[in-house]
């Protein structure tokens, strides 16, 4: 919120905790819940931080690729999506191959599904 005024924003990347931290940690759940990324953890608003979100799919997902998101008020104001679009990690490589986004999806899907017991029994 200290940013705002100036017009500031942040770039947060989250490739080690995006999937393994999440929303309302607690001692039952230090890591939290759902997985969501440090912005959960700490309880942060996107639009109202200017936060940009990025990552990797690499570390707890084991799979090829990465993102770059945000509110929309904050690609609005930035361009943030046609900046990382135009990027030229994109425009010099091609897409991630079909059993790369199978292999993330079966991962999105495993931890939505067992995700927080996973997360409590790293710490168990």
């Amino acid at each position: 919120a200290c940013l705002r005024p100036r017009g500031a924003k942040i770039l947060v990347d989250d490739s080690h905790g995006c999937g393994v931290l999440g929303r309302n940690p607690n001692s039952e759940q230090p890591l939290g819940y759902g997985g969501g990324g440090v912005i959960e953890y700490f309880g942060l608003d996107y639009a109202e931080n200017n936060i940009i979100y990025a990552g990797q799919l690499s570390k707890a997902f084991n799979s090829p690729g990465g993102f770059v998101s945000c509110a929309r008020e904050t690609d609005e104001n930035f361009g943030v999506l046609n900046l990382a679009k135009n990027s030229n990690t994109l425009v010099f490589t091609g897409p991630i191959c079909t059993a790369g986004l199978s292999s993330a999806k079966t991962t999105f899907d495993l931890n939505a599904a067992e995700g927080d017991l996973q997360r409590k029994r790293l710490l168990a």
